[in-house]
Order: structure tokens, then C-alpha cells, then sequence
């Protein structure tokens, strides 16, 4: 008897990035629904565990002598909580992809995925250039709308310097790590099981949402609460910072329909590294703009390009984004498909 799988089976498989012999034995990616119930799952996990982690630590840290209790909360109680959010959700993170069988080191998105692609180099430095051109022509029609100008007290003489060497060091080690993490090992491990699509998308809005967890609150409103009580109260302060954030709903769509670019990308490109570059260019671009120029109030221009330093409260930067992303994803095959 011929147990060899038929040619619709074959092509299922290579679309998922699965081998014939993974699908006959089990061994292939799970269910959309299964992979969806694992990871929100793992996810509420880690934040139920970082806000009774973060419940237990705030009386030792209150507790600190000074100056070192000063430095702990310099940034805000709140900025702790974020902190340990993050350290929960990283150290759970093996567990996540551990479910989703996701498969080291393919899944990285460092490598090409054919010889006819561009080196890492070469993708990396096209992805900084459609960054900064991108910032550049937002910050320029800005500029001559009179929805931005330059800043009254902008950086001098070594300031810039120092400014700009800070900026490129944080922007690549950000951007490495995010695009590593979420457009590399999540994107193409939920690409098996809810094809590419279904995972930008999912991927993208799980993003954009985190970006707004800002908790914000008081360490002694915190500790007038018993242990158990202060976990589910903590909760709570998750949302504190979106407080008067009027263009929350805006900045949402904006950051979203970025993450379903880089999605596009990775997709496109079979690599992680024309998102890295573009993400890394935009963030120092977005530091030196701000440093460079402050917004102003009125008249059209303020209405189509906000006034954030970033352009995510921006009707224009959600116009430039969404063409982006229809054009890499309707013009451009899927490339880099998850390996077998």
C-alpha cells in the first residue's frame, strides 16, 4: 500500500512550513484554537504572576534606605510593575513557544531563506533607509503644515552627539530583540498553525495592546492594602496612564498596522532584518525629532499629523502604513515560509 501523502497534502505542508512526515505523525503545528487557548493562557499566567510578584515586593522595596529606595522609584511605582511584567512574561516565554512548536534556531529569522535573497547587511540597511524616509517625509510635511517647529531649547554642541550615539544603541537593541521575538519565533510558529495572515494580525493587535499597559499609581495607595487584596488592586492601575489619552483609539490602529508592515516584511523577505532596520530607524529618528522640534497647535496640519514626536496620534502616518502594508501584502509572494 502507497502511505505516500497526496499533492494537496504536500502543498498544505510546504505552505505551513511542516514536513509530510511531521503532518502523518502527529508531529505538525496544533490547531488555531489550540494554540490560541495555550498562549492567552500562559499570558494571563504571567500577569497574574508579575502583579502577585510585584504585591510582595513593593513593602521591601518602600523599605529601602535611601538613596537607593529614591533610585528604585524614580520612574514611577508604576514603571516596577511594568518591569516585572516583563520579566514574567520572558521567563514564561519558553512555555509559549514550547506549545506553539516552535523550532530553534529556524524560527530566529536571522538567516535567508534562499540563496537570491539580500545579506542580512544589505536587508538591514534597505530597512533603515525605508525608516527614515518614511519619518523623513512625515516630519516634513509637517513641518511645512505648521503642525511642528523647532524646539525652543533644542540640544547643543556635544548634547547631540551624546544624544544621537544613546539613540542608536537603544534603537538597535530594541528593535532587535522585539523583532527577534515577535516577527521572527511568534510570528512564524503561529504562521504554521493560523497561516500567515491570521498571525500578523493576532500579532500585530497583541503588540500594539501591550504598548499601552501603563500602569500608574501610588506606592503607599498600594501598600494600605493586604497582600492578596493588593495583587487584584494592582491590577487595576494596568490602564492608569491612558487617563485623558484622547487619541488612544488612533494611536492603537497606527501602532498595529506597523507591526502588519514588519508582518509583511518578514513574509516577503524570508528574514527578520528589513524590519529590524526599519524599526531601529525609526525609533533614532523619532528621538532626534523630538529633540529637534515641538509640536504646534491648529489649523490643518496639527489635525492630519498630531502632535507626537512619534506621528502614532497621526491620521497621515494610518494612511502612509495601511498602503504599505496592502502593498506587501497583495504584490508580494510569501517568502521565508517557516522551515521544515
Amino acid at each position: 500500500m502507497d502511505d505516500a501523502p497526496d499533492e494537496g497534502t504536500l502543498l498544505s505542508c510546504r505552505r505551513m512550513g511542516i514536513s509530510p512526515t511531521d503532518r502523518q505523525d502527529g508531529g505538525g503545528p496544533p490547531g488555531a484554537w489550540r494554540s490560541a487557548a495555550w498562549a492567552a493562557a500562559v499570558l494571563s499566567a504571567s500577569v497574574g504572576l508579575g502583579l502577585a510578584l510585584t504585591a510582595a515586593l513593593l513593602p521591601a522595596l518602600a523599605a529601602a534606605p535611601e538613596p537607593l529606595r529614591a533610585w528604585l522609584f524614580r520612574k514611577g511605582a508604576g514603571k516596577i510593575l511594568s518591569r516585572v511584567l516583563m520579566f514574567t512574561g520572558l521567563a514564561l516565554l519558553p512555555v509559549v513557544l514550547r506549545g506553539l512548536r516552535a523550532r530553534w534556531p529556524d524560527d530566529l529569522g536571522w538567516r535567508r531563506a534562499g540563496p537570491d535573497d539580500p545579506p542580512p547587511a544589505a536587508a538591514l540597511g534597505w530597512g533603515a533607509l525605508a525608516g527614515l524616509a518614511m519619518l523623513a517625509a512625515l516630519g516634513g510635511a509637517a513641518w511645512a503644515s505648521g503642525a511642528r517647529g523647532p524646539d525652543p531649547a533644542p540640544p547643543a554642541g556635544m548634547a547631540w552627539t551624546r544624544l544621537a550615539a544613546g539613540a542608536i544603541v537603544t534603537a538597535g537593541v530594541v528593535s532587535l530583540l522585539e523583532e527577534t521575538l515577535l516577527r521572527g519565533l511568534l510570528f512564524r510558529a503561529l504562521a504554521r498553525a493560523w497561516g500567515w495572515i491570521g498571525a500578523a494580525l493576532a500579532l500585530s493587535l497583541f503588540a500594539a495592546t501591550v504598548h499601552f499597559i501603563i500602569p500608574r499609581f501610588a506606592p503607599a495607595d498600594a501598600l494600605a492594602r493586604p497582600w492578596p487584596g493588593r495583587t487584584v488592586w494592582l491590577a487595576g492601575t494596568l490602564t492608569n496612564g491612558l487617563r485623558g489619552e484622547a487619541t488612544w483609539a488612533l494611536r492603537m490602529v497606527n501602532l498595529a498596522l506597523m507591526g502588519l508592515v514588519f508582518c509583511g516584511w518578514v513574509r516577503r523577505s524570508g528574514t527578520i532584518w528589513p524590519a529590524v532596520g526599519a524599526h531601529a530607524a525609526f525609533i533614532w529618528g523619532v528621538k532626534l525629532h523630538a529633540a529637534a522640534t515641538a509640536p504646534r497647535t491648529g489649523g490643518i496640519g496639527s489635525a492630519l499629523f498630531g502632535r507626537r514626536s512619534d506621528f502614532t496620534d497621526a491620521p497621515a502616518l494610518a494612511v502612509v502604513l495601511a498602503l504599505w502594508a496592502i502593498r506587501l501584502w497583495r504584490r508580494a509572494p510569501a517568502r521565508g515560509t517557516p522551515p521544515s
